[in-house]
């Protein structure tokens, strides 16, 4: 028998006097090596298998003691009903305005918001957070292919609002109504297949995204900055102005 096999033998075998020992050893002089070991090495083993199911076990028993120990540590959360009352107290330091934009979802209701990016792909700002990194917009594909292959640092977070897209690298397709998450580090290439005329997604992009090549190589770079220089660069052009563009920054 090993010295590792004998020793947890051992151990098994009068967990009492190896508990005395533990607390004696603390006290006296030469700590747990004089008085643990030879607790060990002493130690008789009780009647009974060393191994296998203890004669009171029962599933039933394992059973009742998981619920009831699941209900310890998930306790009821005594949510209030509030009243139809208005907060009336300070506003909290630096807290950042909110948001609202209607119509948003009315996709082709006015074509100046919407910023080029490449031949038959625009993008539409929602947000721009300079602050914290990241930016949320509207997708519009109007064209079937390849889009961009990029890699991501930050977690991307994507709704389907109309038509079809993937990436190759995963088996998933994304359609209206779908949510997708995308995590940091992730490398994809988005294709929108034959037959899609329009594709618009909502996208929340933390962080930036490189282009890369097939096989890795950066190539291009995309963040919240160059997001937002495009918009403004935009917006100058046809007549919306900077105003506008600054109201979407938090």
């Amino acid at each position: 028998m090993s010295s590792i096999n004998f020793l947890r033998s051992k151990a098994t075998r009068s967990l009492p006097s190896v508990v005395s020992a533990l607390r004696a050893g603390t006290k006296e002089k030469g700590g747990i090596s004089k008085t643990v070991i030879p607790a060990l090495v002493t130690a008789e083993r009780p009647p009974g298998p060393l191994y296998g199911k203890h004669p009171s076990f029962s599933f039933q028993t394992a059973s009742r003691s998981l619920s009831t120990t699941a209900s310890i540590r998930s306790p009821t959360i005594d949510r209030p009903v509030a009243a139809a009352i208005p907060y009336s107290g300070p506003a909290l330091h630096g807290v950042a305005s909110d948001l609202v934009l209607n119509s948003v979802l009315h996709l082709n209701e006015d074509e100046k918001y919407w910023v080029p990016q490449l031949e038959n792909v625009w993008y539409r700002p929602l947000l721009f957070s300079l602050s914290q990194g990241y930016w949320v917009n509207l997708l519009r594909v109007r064209k079937s292919g390849i889009l961009s292959r990029h890699r991501h640092t930050g977690p991307v977070h994507a709704a389907t609002l109309k038509g079809k897209w993937h990436y190759l690298e995963h088996d998933w397709w994304a359609t209206p109504g779908s949510y997708s998450y995308e995590p940091p580090g992730d490398i994809h290439t988005l294709e929108v297949p034959e037959g899609v005329e329009e594709m618009v997604t909502l996208f929340h992009v933390t962080g930036s995204y490189a282009y890369v090549e097939p096989d890795g190589t950066p190539i291009g770079n995309e963040d919240v900055f160059t997001q937002f220089e495009t918009a403004r660069d935009h917006y100058i052009k046809n007549g919306i102005g900077e105003e506008y563009l600054n109201s979407l920054v938090r």
